[in-house]
């Protein structure tokens, strides 16, 4: 369920390092629905993402800059390649002050419009037809009072793929994040929606040094 830029160390607030109690409420396409909770850890040096589950069955996911590793019962259950996720995901851009423009100024990514309305800023970004390897697909984001407040996915055909939305921001020793974060993602016309949530942030902890920078698993499952 999880499978939900370059490194500054602490943007301008000297912060390098997030723990957080997570829990993910899902409602499936099909009308299930899914509760996962636990703690996640992450240092921008270590660049490793750990989600240390605990509801409904305690499971282990690492994340760093090219794989997801799930692991239970102290084995790798299942490996997934997911480069560049790391410097995209939410800790990584709250702890480097990415977060407001969703680290897209460090990317392919450009600004090709900009407007105001309703109090929001909302930005089109695209990658420009020149550089080799892009596509036709758009991201648009919105800014609310100086914070992220939704990101928008289309396809090359300008049809909405996903959204996220961010609420609830708070500042922890100078770094904004949001104590919640709305997923919908579209598939064959039904709608997925997941709401991620965040309590008890704790920056900079010198304790748990071994969650933060968790052993990479050598190999696969087996």
């Amino acid at each position: 369920m999880l499978f939900l830029l370059p490194s500054i160390t602490g943007a301008q607030t000297g912060n390098f390092r997030i723990k957080v109690n997570f829990s993910i409420k899902e409602k499936r396409s099909d009308g299930t629905f899914a509760l996962q909770m636990g703690n996640a850890y992450y240092d921008v040096n270590h660049k490793k993402l750990l989600y240390d589950i605990s509801f409904p069955k305690p499971q282990t996911i690492l994340t760093n800059d090219s794989t997801i590793y799930l692991i239970e019962n102290g084995k790798v259950a299942d490996v997934k390649k997911q480069p560049g996720f790391i410097e995209m995901s939410i800790f990584h851009l709250c702890l480097t002050g990415s977060i407001q423009n969703f680290g897209l100024q460090n990317t392919a990514y450009k600004a090709t419009k900009v407007e105001n309305e309703n109090g929001m800023v909302i930005t089109t970004w695209e990658i420009p037809k020149n550089i080799k390897g892009g596509n036709k697909t758009k991201i648009i984001t919105s800014v609310k009072d100086r914070h992220l407040f939704g990101v928008v996915f289309l396809d090359a055909d300008d049809k909405v793929i996903s959204k996220q939305f961010y609420q609830d921001y708070q500042n922890y020793n100078g770094t904004m994040v949001p104590g919640k974060v709305i997923f919908i993602v579209y598939t064959n016309g039904q709608e997925q929606y997941r709401i991620m949530e965040f309590k008890s942030v704790v920056i900079n902890e010198f304790a748990n040094e071994n969650l933060y920078n968790y052993p990479t698993p050598a190999t696969g499952p087996k």
